[in-house]
């Protein structure tokens, strides 16, 4: 089965590479691909977009032993940040998760703006991933440090989310 969520986040992101690494190998060139905290950390309900961002973490890390000096690869994997994804009224209208409430009243977020400074300010300093909000971190090393507690504290996440 496959999916149009998984076309667009993992092919959409691949092709353009594929096409765009002969002239980043000339110019010493970057590479930043928005991947997802969803990617890692496999919330439920939401399968194909969770494996797409996966999928481009993973691509994304193995071509930057391809690539590596002359290209440089910085992977976002972002939470939770102020936006109308995140919102049960933007969602109701067929795209992404149909969510039963706006996650932004019910988890930290991150205002949209201080991500953007956050990501600039990390590609300025040579990061190979940056994950905001910062916290996120922690629910990344709970998941592989603890995975049976992780199982059932992500199920938090299954009532806000329709079937």
């Amino acid at each position: 089965m496959r999916s149009c969520t998984q076309d667009i986040n993992f092919w959409g992101s691949v092709y353009p590479t594929h096409f765009a690494i002969p002239h980043l190998m000339k110019t010493n060139g970057k590479i930043i691909i928005n991947a997802s905290a969803a990617g890692v950390l496999n919330p439920p309900g939401g399968g194909f977009y969770n494996a797409s961002k996966a999928a481009l973490i993973s691509f994304y890390e193995s071509l930057r032993f391809e690539v590596s000096p002359t290209i440089t690869i910085t992977i976002l994997t972002l939470g939770f940040i102020q936006t109308n994804f995140i919102t049960t009224k933007y969602s109701s209208n067929g795209v992404g998760a149909r969510l039963k409430k706006d996650l932004r009243d019910l988890f930290p977020t991150m205002e949209a703006e201080a991500c953007a400074k956050a990501i600039v300010d990390g590609i300025r300093k040579g990061a190979t991933s940056i994950t905001e909000p910062r916290f996120f971190k922690v629910f990344v090393l709970f998941k592989f440090l603890f995975p049976k507690p992780h199982y059932y504290y992500s199920n938090i996440y299954s009532p806000l989310v329709e079937g």
